[in-house]
């Protein structure tokens, strides 16, 4: 069982190291950038990179949460309300944004970033419900099918926005194994669309809990 605790600017790498580890074949990822890179390192270097940025501003708002077993974070979970400031592009250049402007002309990554918007749209418009949006759940794959993901919801995620007042949480998934996973931890289906990447499909599911 792992021990809960707040996130800190401090624990940036290391969870930046999980979460690559975590979505490094994740369809949303992989499916659509990897062949963009000669080879498996320079895709998980630019991977890193970008959850890296995402990271940075995330803690630096301490949005979130980190299990550790044997002084090791082997889970994180990052979720803030939907009625937070939105995240502007100052606090993402101070976050290392303009680290990703070869791939913006390389890649035309400010047409994949649209359609990572797209993804999310669903599970962040707005609610007359109090809603927070759960937007990382990941577990070090070393440490995966000790229930671990689930634990991390329903001891740590679910307490800490109940007191918050939440009466909602919403999050999005693009793998049938997460839907189940989800399912199973109480949050149900609200919308499911195909995001087209040039001849390649992702399935995208947007869920919700009722608290």
């Amino acid at each position: 069982m792992a021990e809960y605790r707040k996130t800190t600017i401090e624990d940036l790498e290391e969870i930046a190291e999980l979460e690559t580890e975590a979505f490094f074949d994740y369809p949303l990822y992989w499916d659509v950038l990897r062949k963009k890179f000669k080879n498996n390192a320079e895709y998980r270097k630019f991977l890193k990179l970008i959850l890296m940025i995402e990271l940075t501003v995330d803690l630096k708002r301490g949005n979130g949460y980190v299990g550790v077993v044997n002084d090791e974070i082997v889970s994180v979970a990052l979720f803030h309300s939907l009625d937070d400031k939105k995240i502007s592009m100052l606090e993402y250049f101070q976050a290392g944004a303009t680290r990703l402007l070869p791939y913006f002309i390389r890649f035309n990554l400010w047409s994949y970033l649209k359609k990572m918007d797209q993804a999310e749209s669903k599970s962040v418009e707005f609610s007359e419900i109090n809603t927070y949006y759960l937007s990382i759940l990941a577990v070090n794959p070393k440490y995966q099918d000790r229930h671990l993901g689930s634990e991390m919801i329903q001891k740590c995620v679910l307490p800490s926005i109940k007191q918050n007042g939440v009466r909602r949480v919403t999050l999005m998934t693009n793998t049938k194994p997460n839907c189940y996973f989800y399912e199973k931890n109480g949050f149900s289906v609200a919308s499911h669309i195909q995001l087209q990447f040039g001849h390649k499909v992702v399935e995208n599911w947007s869920f919700q809990r009722l608290l």
